[in-house]
């Protein structure tokens, strides 16, 4: 039941490809002091190694994923939502099907918060369709961060055309591909090819990837990967707005466990 969150894994996995360190010195979050909505006790200690990618600010939106498995005109799903707002703070929802108290299958969103102030990630089903206490995990970092990489989108548009060898059996290639307008969105596009040859030219692997970014909102606004296994997404109809509040942090009517986020 969890493949469209397990897609969407492996879409964040891929474009880490494109991540570049920050331009000068590394820099460091502190999250605002332990509360009531964030206890103390969520927190692991503060540590010199526990690094991340610097979120967005001041980029707010809204918008719907659509996926697809490769093949133009199947969508996977339509209806996930994908949310910023001025801090930072990010929402996605996968859509899954679950059977409700009755024994029929009910339509569910299953909801990931990224809270870049406070450090924490929630994970929570809604609605609740079952008999049981409705409850949304957590997991923090420490409230104190190192960001050792720029943010996604700015990692992209700095890709300019080059390849490059980082081993004896692996070239990648950058290639710009203009502009184009997604939505209304003017969004700037680089192919990213990666070669791997581990014995002989019959045995090469070649992955092709395709990104676009919009400056304005300062996001990837469509990924096309032409590989087995790869697939398609786009988001569409974008609103740049600032989302409510309440998307990013759990219902009230929820009990909120902590989980570790140590391996």
């Amino acid at each position: 039941m969890r493949c469209a969150a397990g897609r969407l894994a492996l879409l964040v996995a891929l474009l880490w490809l494109t991540v570049a360190p920050l331009s000068g010195q590394e820099k460091t979050d502190v999250a605002p002091p332990p509360s009531a909505r964030f206890p103390s006790a969520w927190y692991p200690p503060d540590n010199d190694v526990t690094s991340t990618m610097a979120p967005v600010k001041g980029a707010p939106y809204e918008a719907r994923m659509i996926m697809n498995d490769g093949q133009p005109g199947i969508p996977v799903a339509q209806e996930p939502l994908y949310a910023r707002d001025s801090a930072g703070r990010t929402r996605t929802e996968t859509t899954q099907i679950r059977l409700g108290q009755d024994g029929k299958p009910v339509k569910v969103h299953e909801v990931e918060v990224s809270d870049v102030v406070s450090h924490c990630m929630f994970h929570w089903v809604e609605p609740w369709v079952d008999k049981s206490v409705p409850t949304a995990t957590v997991s923090c970092m420490p409230r104190t961060l190192h960001y050792n990489s720029q943010p996604m989108w700015a990692s992209v548009v700095s890709m300019k055309a080059a390849e490059e060898h980082p081993s004896s059996t692996e070239t990648d290639r950058n290639e710009p591909l203009g502009v184009r307008t997604f939505d209304g969105m003017r969004a700037v596009g680089v192919r990213h090819t990666r070669i791997l040859q581990p014995t002989t030219p019959e045995n090469a692997q070649t992955t092709v990837t395709e990104l676009w970014v919009s400056t304005e909102m300062k996001e990837v606004v469509a990924m096309y990967q032409d590989f087995p296994g790869g697939f398609r997404m786009e988001l569409r109809d974008i609103k740049l707005r600032e989302p409510d509040a309440g998307m990013f942090y759990p219902p009230a009517n929820y009990k909120i466990i902590p989980v570790s986020n140590q391996p």
